[in-house]
């Protein structure tokens, strides 16, 4: 039942972004931690409906050398809507255009970043926390 949610809440994005509506969400901050290191790239957002915080995947096929992975970034979307994991990677929302490919997802942050906040935690607990987040994916 939720991946017919999901699917009808991104047709009505879709049809959003095409009319020329706004999007569901305003952009915010770009996290250049994540930059170049991928097709994608991550801003902070804010759902505008209900104010929730949340994270969004841009794909711009118009950016220089991107035009060829667009294939690649829409085959991503489409794993991503068909994967359910409860500890990886919640995903809201997409907009998609011809060119363009938003997902929402819930707020993330780049695990090189949290990773080197973890510097000041003691040895043990910071190997703890890896060993801990290893054990939820696999």
């Amino acid at each position: 039942m939720d991946l017919l949610r999901s699917l009808g809440s991104a047709a009505a994005s879709s049809i959003l972004q095409k009319s020329g509506l706004a999007l569901p969400f305003s952009l915010g901050e770009k996290i250049v931690s994540f930059e170049g290191k991928t097709i994608w790239s991550l801003h902070d957002a804010t759902k505008r409906d209900d104010g929730s915080q949340v994270s969004v995947f841009v794909f711009d096929a118009n950016s220089p050398g991107k035009r060829n992975v667009l294939p690649l970034a829409k085959n991503a979307l489409k794993k991503l809507r068909t994967t359910r994991h409860p500890d990886v990677l919640k995903f809201i929302d997409v907009v998609e255009t011809e060119t363009t490919v938003y997902i929402v997802t819930e707020r993330v942050q780049p695990l090189s970043k949290a990773i080197s906040s973890w510097q000041t935690k003691p040895p043990k607990e910071r190997e703890e926390w890896l060993i801990w987040g290893l054990h939820r994916v696999v």
